[in-house]
């Protein structure tokens, strides 16, 4: 599978780390851990998407799933 597109955003001292694949998702979970969260996107059973502020394990496992095309789990 090709790389999906992602960013990151710093405002202050806030980073917003985005990574995804696909077109849109029909699924999202949303890990709250107080100032920090995960979202978790997926389409039609497949992660595709992680959004992320805090987490940045999160983030590097998420891409790693995404680009590996691995089924979306909680």
């Amino acid at each position: 599978m090709e790389h999906g597109p992602g960013f990151w955003s710093t405002i202050g001292d806030k980073r917003l780390k985005y990574w995804a694949w696909g077109d849109g998702w029909d699924e999202q979970f949303f890990e709250d851990e107080g100032e920090e969260f995960t979202v978790w996107y997926a389409k039609e059973g497949v992660l595709v998407g992680v959004l992320s502020h805090g987490t940045d394990e999160d983030y590097e496992r998420g891409r790693g799933r995404i680009e590996s095309g691995e089924p979306f789990s909680r």
